[in-house]
């Protein structure tokens, strides 16, 4: 009896919740950020990169141009990519301009990616999965945050996300209008964000074997077209890049972190040094050594000097490289946050130890109650994140091996490419490079959660029939 009138109610709310996920999700986002601006002030959310995309778009609004400012030199960026400073150009120059941006970004993150992933997901799992990720979208925690920062997550969550919600249109529709769609909507979410391109050309190639093998040769000119689109709309930023440094690149990412990062990684674990020391290190090395300064090592002209240094000492330490890999991936896919950036808006106290995980790892199970002692002053959110970041990764695991399916396939793929391809900062993976596949993920864990369900469901049924 109670397990029907539960039912009832789940069925009346996935009636009704539509609009109540997004009231609920304004709400978080847009009194959130009111919060943050209240407890921490402007000054403390415009920080690290956040500063360098400002500075850019400042330079853009002046009329310098995508140009960065070093010891008074006036030189052109090639580090980063103009996507997002130029998403900024109308609003630097005030703090009222900074506060309308991230007021708008965090509509946009309250609204706009909920229904997307609500939609994709009613077309790649079912409906019931789509209310579930709707409801999961408009609360997850890194969303939040980031809606409330100057960064590139939440701009380029939105235009992939709209990439995939017309290329899944294009390829379920068979038309090419959807795919052109696709194809823009990737070109501005990688001039976003280029650090993720390629993951996106991987995806592409994936797709297109796969229906080559399958003999969908309709859908191959699908995601032909939206590849083609796509390259096109870059081909002017590799053409400028490689104008000035000689690579053909979008970005000075890339083997830079692999030397400065990866590198300085296996250097910490090996000698028991912090990483930030042996990454400072490094930089140093890098002016007698190559006769790069800071600077140069973001400059892919520099790139393959780089590499050949990082690779080089990296295959003198195979056993670290594998120690420290594998850390990184369960880094990536666990890491939460919610400590990070709760400490950086000031909403908790700084805690004696920056990671809860690390200290356990440091001292073992003796570490464990000192942890939780550790965690008073913070209302222990910081382990409240990580279970429940692990949970809802548990529940993606099972969906993803129950329903062993394509789409199962290709995401799978994509989550441990993602995940590789972050692991070039080392040490420095922390929830942030998890963020543009968390949507995927979390339609994945919805899967879990409503299979978990209706597994519940039908093995009470069948019991209470029986025993009547």
């Amino acid at each position: 009896m109670l397990m029907r009138c539960f039912s009832k109610i789940i069925a009346v709310f996935v009636n009704n919740h539509v609009r109540l996920a997004f009231i609920v999700s304004v709400i978080l986002h847009v009194g959130g950020l009111y919060i943050v601006l209240h407890t921490a002030g402007l000054e403390n959310i415009i920080y690290g990169d956040a500063k360098g995309y400002i500075e850019l778009a400042q330079h853009i609004k002046d009329g310098i141009g995508f140009v960065a400012v070093i010891d008074g030199e006036v030189v052109p960026e090639v580090f980063r990519s103009p996507g997002l400073p130029t998403l900024l150009v109308p609003f630097v120059g005030t703090s009222a301009g900074i506060m309308w941006y991230l007021f708008i970004q965090s509509i946009v993150a309250a609204i706009i990616i909920p229904f997307l992933v609500w939609k994709i997901a009613n077309h790649l799992f079912s409906t019931r999965v789509g209310a579930v990720s709707l409801w999961l979208v408009s609360i997850e925690p890194l969303f939040l945050f980031f809606g409330w920062l100057p960064l590139t997550e939440i701009p380029f969550i939105v235009f992939c996300l709209c990439a995939v919600f017309f290329l899944e249109q294009a390829l379920r529709l068979v038309r090419t209008f959807p795919a052109t769609l696709a194809g823009l909507c990737f070109v501005v979410a990688v001039y976003i964000r280029p650090g993720n391109v390629v993951v996106i050309y991987s995806a592409m190639v994936v797709l297109l074997l796969w229906y080559l093998f399958s003999r969908q040769f309709y859908r191959i000119t699908i995601v032909f077209i939206t590849g083609v689109v796509l390259f096109l709309g870059l081909l002017p930023w590799y053409v400028r890049v490689s104008g000035l440094t000689g690579e053909f690149a979008l970005a000075g990412t890339g083997w830079r972190n692999v030397y400065t990062d990866y590198l300085a990684s296996v250097r910490s674990l090996e000698k028991g040094t912090t990483f930030w020391d042996e990454k400072e290190q490094l930089k140093q090395e890098a002016l007698p050594r190559f006769g790069l300064s800071r600077f140069d090592l973001g400059n892919p002209a520099y790139a393959s000097i780089l590499r050949d240094a990082a690779l080089n000492e990296l295959l003198h330490s195979p056993v670290t490289v594998i120690k420290l890999q594998i850390m990184l991936y369960v880094s990536f896919f666990t890491n939460d946050g919610w400590y990070s950036y709760l400490r950086r808006f000031q909403i908790l106290p700084e805690a004696p130890r920056s990671s809860a995980t690390l200290a356990v790892l440091e001292d073992g199970l003796v570490g464990v109650m000192r942890v939780l002692g550790e965690m008073k002053g913070q209302f222990f959110i910081p382990i409240f994140g990580r279970m429940y970041t692990s949970v809802l990764l548990f529940a993606a695991f099972l969906y993803g091996v129950f329903f062993r399916n394509r789409v199962s396939y290709f995401f799978g793929f994509i989550f441990i490419l993602s995940a590789t391809a972050s692991s070039v900062i080392g040490l420095g993976v922390e929830a942030r490079l998890r963020t543009p596949i968390v949507p995927f993920l979390l339609m994945f864990s919805a899967g879990g959660l409503v299979l978990l369900y209706e597994t519940m469901l039908y093995r009470f049924l069948k019991t209470n029939k029986h025993s009547k």
